[in-house]
This record gives structure tokens, sequence and C-alpha cells, in this order.
């Protein structure tokens, strides 16, 4: 019988964090999932420890070849056989009883494509950064093109992290793949695609901790937020001219914010380190 949620995690060299990931799915109170773990020849004992695990939801797999973050990301999607999707990073964390939150809200939306809540920030070791960040205070369920609006409108990606949100398979399977073309911003050019005709339900709690760490992909290329983003906009103008044809003023507040966006995320990423520290 096929489960209703598939959990999927790509990870490569997760240690030591992928620990943590997993037991925060494995200590949630809803139970109707499968754990779908591909591990791309990580060298680091992240191997040796998913041959540890003996929970029978949990499949784990390997691609054949290296893949880059894009390819494997759509790889492991696509093993998905749920009725809905929960992509998550391999250093984030589910907060308790995240799933059943998330779910409850998505199955009572027939219309809707996926489900988006908040989300907290910590550091490498775990202390807080933020203790909620995301949604840009929406509610409730909205089309997707003006989820899409607002987010260009913000200057930043509302929607967060793939490990915060929940997608409707056939949603989400229909506009694969993640596409690496703007490598800071992967997870918002998949959105941006996707929300064009996906409407979506946000809900006020916080569902997940989204690590940031010297490692992570996020910290690597943050620099290049800015021109990614509003490069996303141009396409997406491009396939919905009516709804995103912004006006002068709206284009030179999107600019204004999505620039001062970018240098907060960075110093985010500079100052991180040092929480806890202090305590």
């Amino acid at each position: 019988m096929k489960p209703l949620l598939s959990i999927v995690i790509p990870v490569k060299n997760g240690m030591p964090y992928i620990k943590s990931t997993i037991e925060s799915v494995l200590n949630q109170d809803f139970q109707d999932y499968e754990l779908i773990i591909s591990n791309d020849k990580s060298t680091d004992g992240t191997t040796e420890y998913l041959k540890t695990l003996t929970d029978s939801r949990i499949f784990i797999t390997a691609p054949s070849v290296p893949m880059k973050v894009d390819e494997h990301w759509t790889f492991v999607c696509l093993l998905a056989t749920g009725t809905y999707i929960k992509l998550l990073c391999a250093d984030d964390i589910l907060t308790k009883g995240s799933l059943s939150r998330q779910m409850a809200a998505l199955t009572k939306k027939h219309d809707f494509g996926l489900v988006v809540s908040s989300r907290k920030i910590i550091n490498h070791d775990g202390h807080t950064i933020l203790k909620e960040h995301g949604r840009a205070s929406l509610l409730g369920g909205h089309a997707g093109i003006h989820v899409l609006r607002t987010s260009f409108l913000s200057g930043t990606n509302i929607l967060g992290e793939p490990s915060g949100l929940i997608f409707r398979s056939s949603s989400l399977i229909k506009h694969l793949p993640w596409n690496n073309k703007y490598p800071y911003m992967l997870d918002f050019e998949l959105y941006s695609r996707l929300l064009i005709s996906t409407n979506v339900v946000f809900i006020e709690s916080i569902d997940s901790e989204f690590r940031i760490h010297g490692s992570s992909i996020s910290s690597k290329i943050s620099k290049s937020h800015y021109k990614q983003f509003l490069e996303i906009y141009k396409e997406s103008r491009l396939l919905s001219y009516e709804s995103l044809n912004f006006s002068l003023l709206e284009i030179v507040k999107m600019k204004v914010l999505a620039f001062v966006k970018t240098i907060i995320r960075q110093m985010i990423f500079r100052v991180a380190p040092m929480f806890g520290k202090l305590g």
C-alpha cells in the first residue's frame, strides 16, 4: 500500500547533521510516510550511519554516478510513491508535529498544490539565529500567481527552502526537473514555474529549522542572489506577462528590496558561527 507522504532526502557527506535530520522525521506523530534517502557517494561516515537504520519505512538508495545538486534533487523526487512529497535537506530539521500540521492543512485543500509554513533559522551547532522567518505574513489559501507577485515585490523567496514545504506530488512532478541554472535560487526557480498554475496554502506554525553553516550551498553562492533573483523575474514575466508586468515603481521597489535582503543574508552567514558562543 502506497504511503500518503513521501519524504525524500538527498545527501552527500551529510555528517554530522544527517543524524538529527532523520531523527526529526522518525520522532513525528504523523506516521503515514515513506522516507527515501539517496546517498551520493558520501565519504564522511554518512554511508556507515545509514546502514544502522532499521525502520521499515526507510528506503536507502544511491545514484549510479555522481550527480550535481539539481540532478540529485530531481532523482530522489522521482522515486517518491506518495500522494504528497517533502524534499528535506540533509542538514535541516522538522519541528515536533510539523508533518501533522502541514498535512492537515494541505489535505483539506484539494485544489492546492503545496503548503508553506514559517521556519526557524539555526547555525551549525543548533543555536537560534532567527526564531521565525518566511511567509511575508500570508495565511490561508492564495492563488499561486499572487504568491509569486508577493515574492518578487518582497525582494525574496517568501516560500523558503523545500524543507519547509509539502508538495502535492502531481504538482511537483509536473514541474521537474530542479534546475541549477540559478544555483543560489535553485528552489525558487522551480517555485516560479510552479506558482503560475498552482495554488498555495500558508499556515502560521514553525515547521522546520533551516541550518546555515560554512559548507552549505547557500553560504557559498549568496553573493549571486541579487542577479539571479532578477533573472528569474524576467523569465517569469515572459510566462505570465499580464500578472507580472510591474510598473516602474514596483520594479524599483523589487530591486531595492532584493539588494537589501541580499546584504542582510550575507551578514547573517558571517555572524552565524558566533551565535551561542557568548552565552
